[in-house]
């Protein structure tokens, strides 16, 4: 399987828990979500922007090839944020 990261900031982690649930993942007792041919990793924890903490959470894909490109680009579409 192939692997790709992805790293967030600012987005609280139940979204991206919501967001594998919604495409079929299932969560499994390590953790992590599984779906058809692809698995993801969530890493959660927080870091510091200035004096305010906020969430940080490190997504890594597990999938094959072109699978995984579709996968990380829908996720990507996903949670889009507009600066401001």
């Amino acid at each position: 399987m192939d692997k790709e990261v992805v790293v967030m900031r600012g987005i609280a982690p139940w979204e991206f828990e919501e967001y594998f649930s919604s495409i079929g993942g299932n969560l499994t007792d390590k953790g992590s979500y599984v779906g058809d041919n692809w698995e993801v990793e969530l890493i959660k924890g927080f870091s510091m922007l200035g004096s305010m903490r906020i969430h940080e959470t490190q997504i890594i894909f597990y999938c094959e090839g072109e699978a995984l490109e579709n996968m990380v680009k829908g996720f990507r579409l996903k949670f889009m944020r507009a600066g401001g």
